[in-house]
């Protein structure tokens, strides 16, 4: 089972693969990531391989095909790259995986609320179904002995009641 697990967890695609030998080829992610101009060149890399594959640019939500569109538009201020996304690189990967829980947290909590939201929904509709179906001529007396009485009357299905009728 160890194994098993080690193995998907050490699976790279094929385009994990080619970027990790790029990086090497360009000396190993410390040097890249310590310099603008390999860095610049290493993102330029994948984004021309983003847009060439035509299933990833089709599969795309909207809110990514903006962040694509404007990678496509040439940043007059360093490059592909934005300053923040820079610092971003540099920040060691503790911080950023804490920033990203915190990000992460919140959205569940919202989408949580939303579940929680529908599921009330739900139950008061089903207590609201139950009640039609269960209800009958006995939940118009007004005498609560008098309904219970009504209620479990063997006969009551034979006894039709219509509203306004004296």
């Amino acid at each position: 089972m160890l194994k098993e697990l080690l193995k998907i967890v050490s699976y790279k695609s094929d385009k994990q693969i080619q970027y990790e030998q790029a990086l090497n080829d360009l000396g190993g992610r410390k040097k890249v990531l310590g310099s603008d101009e390999l860095l610049a060149s290493v993102a330029t890399m994948i984004q021309d391989r983003t847009m060439m594959d035509g299933d990833t640019v089709q599969t795309m939500t909207v809110a990514s095909r903006a962040t694509f569109h404007a990678l496509q538009q040439p940043l007059s201020h360093g490059g592909i790259l934005s300053p923040h996304e820079r610092q971003e690189l540099s920040l060691p990967l503790d911080t950023v995986l804490e920033q990203n829980a915190k990000s992460f947290s919140k959205k569940l909590d919202a989408q949580m609320q939303v579940i929680s939201d529908q599921l009330n929904k739900v139950q008061q509709s089903t207590a609201k179904i139950l009640r039609a179906v269960s209800g009958g001529p006995h939940e118009l007396i007004v005498h609560p002995d008098m309904r219970w009485i009504w209620k479990e009357m063997v006969f009551k299905r034979h006894v039709f009641f219509q509203p306004g009728a004296d």
